[in-house]
């Protein structure tokens, strides 16, 4: 029986880890046609407040795992899980990306403490799909 990842909460559940991380890290989730984990990996391990992940190493990530969709997730070790505009542009550039590979950004969580955010959740991937690949309502 494979992990199901198919909600933002059960992607939390997943990095959660990253609460206790020191240093912004970094860290995709591949996932088949069936939403089942096929890997968990860290990509990037930054500073104290900064991470430098591309797109490209998570791409990479993606196509090593054969993965038909990706999650990720980074912490903000200071607790705070609201995301920068640095977040923001990433997750942009990233889903531009994985679209062109046709491999779907199902989400991007930025975890906090006990708590997350999740760009898909807000509408922040405005006309992108959520993991449950839905249509979110625009913003």
């Amino acid at each position: 029986m494979k992990w199901v990842i198919d909600s933002s909460r059960q992607a939390f559940e997943s990095f959660r880890f990253l609460s206790y991380e020191r240093q912004e890290v970094v860290t995709a989730i591949a996932l088949n046609s069936q939403f089942e984990l096929l890997e968990i990996r860290e990509i990037f391990r930054g500073t104290i407040d900064k991470s430098l992940a591309q797109p490209r190493e998570i791409l990479q990530f993606a196509f090593e795992t054969n993965a038909a969709k990706i999650v990720i997730g980074h912490n903000h070790p200071s607790g705070n899980c609201f995301p920068s505009d640095e977040d923001c542009e990433f997750t942009h550039r990233l889903w531009k990306a994985c679209e062109l590979m046709g491999i779907p950004l199902l989400d991007h969580l930025v975890v906090g403490g006990r708590d997350y955010f999740s760009f898909a959740d807000s509408g922040q991937l405005k006309g992108r799909l959520s993991l449950s690949e839905q249509p979110l309502k625009p913003a």
